[in-house]
């Protein structure tokens, strides 16, 4: 029998016109027979990196690439595009096989299943209050204020201690990579260790108010004595507990609940030195204040009308979703064009017409859009949020005193926790879902919770962390959580009380979860002979 169709063209046409298809079209070819798939994985191989870059922006959507290169420049377009702005654009430093790499172990759940576990025991009588990653290091806020360093080798080397960052309870730690130059080797000249960061200094704030940064560079020991010789600053000290900080590009935030903005730009001087042990500059762009109804947390995200300009979105105390997109006139600017406030909803039923909502979402660039049922009780937001029924004639909510935690991703994309341990889901900060309350003999309650590119993950109280799938920020609004979760991870460690996820190295994704005493890493990669 004679080949036929595909199997009838020589391997040379076929690279040629494999070329000229785009991404998606490319790698869905793989799927056809074994020969196609070893000839796709050939000319894979003999990419460069602007072929890689190609193949990243037509496969990956642009919010996923948001947060793996951490820039407020949205690569989907062409940097030609921004020719005319006043802030040059230079992607030529983000790796972009090894973010195309890292994206597929991300979406395969087999990998999620054989992740290996690294326990790092914390041996201080200091609990430990919040947790970031940087490369192969950990770092740990604690209790006292300090800041500690730890690498994952011999399960849990103490690399470095900052005594001196705060004078209380560290409430949020944020590694930042403005050099771009990394992984960085944060011994001093001379020393070589295989131990590597993704990040060159960090930002942390205290439940004081207190925002500092600080450089990375580990102790240098002088005799019998070790002397930190990182670079540190004060960058800001605001009137309330509970603040926020976000970076995005070159542009640095801390938002606190006194209402106070602050913004900088964190710029590095021609032939600066780009260690870890050298901070950048950072120089006031702005102080303001937040929406008329007090800010309850925020964060920066690009902004879809000037993608070359970042904007503040915002969460207020009484439930309204606000924006400000950074210009001369600085002007908060409400959800939907108008006082919303807080509504939920409810998923419908295929008979059911009455009371429809349409939810959009974006991602980006493109939007999306899902019908949903409105809840039929207008005081169910206040009853979920502990307020007692004298307060529906007010008609004001105050998130403040019965929410554990909240958290902005992607956008647009609210989650938040309440003292009842419901979780509650939007996804255009309106309109929002109720989820749980989780609690049970199994579970326990949900802890943490994470947005990292596509994948949504609740952390819960007993060490077990349930991980969910998307395409799309909106798919969040139909997740059955009482349903088996298409990945389930379960620590050594418990209680859990907060989590994070990185991309790190080639065909590496890394997600950790710490108690008070002590840090668990999964470590999601493809079997050696993959």
């Amino acid at each position: 029998m004679s080949k036929t169709g595909l199997l009838a063209i020589p391997d040379e046409i076929l690279e040629d016109i494999f070329n000229q298809l785009d991404g998606k079209t490319f790698l869905n070819l793989r799927r056809i027979n074994r020969r196609i798939k070893n000839l796709i994985d050939y000319i894979l191989q003999r990419y460069d990196a602007k072929q890689w870059q190609k193949l990243c922006l037509e496969t990956i959507p642009a919010n996923f690439l948001i947060d793996y290169i951490n820039t407020g420049h949205s690569p989907k377009l062409d940097t030609r595009i921004f020719q005319y702005c006043e802030n040059d654009i230079d992607l030529s430093w983000v790796k972009w096989k090894q973010i195309f790499q890292n994206h597929m172990v991300l979406n395969n759940d087999t990998f999620w299943i054989i992740a290996q576990k690294k326990s790092i025991y914390l041996d201080l009588n200091d609990p430990v209050t919040c947790m970031k990653m940087t490369g192969d290091y950990i770092l740990t806020g604690h209790h006292s204020g300090m800041i500690c360093l730890w690498s994952d080798e011999m399960g849990g080397e103490l690399m470095d201690v900052y005594e001196q960052v705060h004078s209380c309870f560290v409430t949020d730690i944020l590694p930042i990579d403005i050099f771009h130059q990394g992984p960085y080797n944060l011994h001093s000249a001379g020393q070589v260790d295989k131990i590597q960061a993704g990040h060159h200094f960090f930002v942390s704030a205290s439940l004081k108010g207190q925002v500092q940064a600080r450089g990375l560079g580990l102790s240098d020991s002088d005799g019998e004595e070790l002397r930190n010789l990182s670079q540190h600053v004060e960058l800001a000290v605001h009137n309330q507990p509970y603040v926020h900080i976000a970076c995005m590009g070159n542009h640095l935030a801390s938002m606190g609940r006194d209402n106070s903005i602050m913004l900088w730009e964190i710029m590095v001087p021609v032939h600066y030195k780009k260690t870890p042990w050298h901070l950048p500059r950072f120089i006031p762009m702005a102080n303001f204040i937040g929406p008329s109804s007090t800010l309850f947390l925020g964060t920066l995200w690009p902004n879809k009308m000037a993608f070359w300009m970042n904007k503040f979105v915002i969460l207020t105390r009484n439930g309204n979703t606000e924006a400000m997109h950074y210009s001369t006139d600085r002007k908060w600017i409400q959800a939907l064009g108008g006082k919303s406030g807080m509504k939920l909803i409810e998923s419908k039923s295929e008979t059911d017409k009455k009371d429809l909502v349409l939810i959009n979402s974006s991602n980006h660039f493109g939007v999306k859009t899902v019908s949903m049922k409105r809840s039929q009780d207008p005081q169910k937001i206040f009853k979920i949020f502990g307020h007692i029924p004298e307060d529906y004639r007010v008609n004001i909510l105050d998130l403040a005193p019965s929410t554990l935690f909240a958290r902005i991703f992607h956008d647009d994309c609210f989650v938040l926790c309440t003292k009842n341990r419901q979780i509650c889901i939007s996804v255009d900060g309106v309109h929002f879902k109720i989820c749980g309350p989780f609690k049970n003999s199994q579970r326990g309650h949900v802890s943490s919770v994470i947005y990292y590119a596509n994948i949504f993950a609740l952390a819960f109280t007993c060490g077990t962390i349930h991980a969910y799938f998307t395409k799309d920020p909106i798919d969040l609004l139909s997740i059955n959580f009482a349903e088996k979760p298409q990945v389930t991870l379960k620590a050594n460690i418990w209680p859990l009380i907060c989590m994070d996820m990185k991309i790190w190295g080639e065909q590496s994704v890394i997600l950790a979860v710490c108690s008070e005493s002590d840090v668990e890493k999964f470590v999601i990669r493809p079997p050696p002979n993959f």
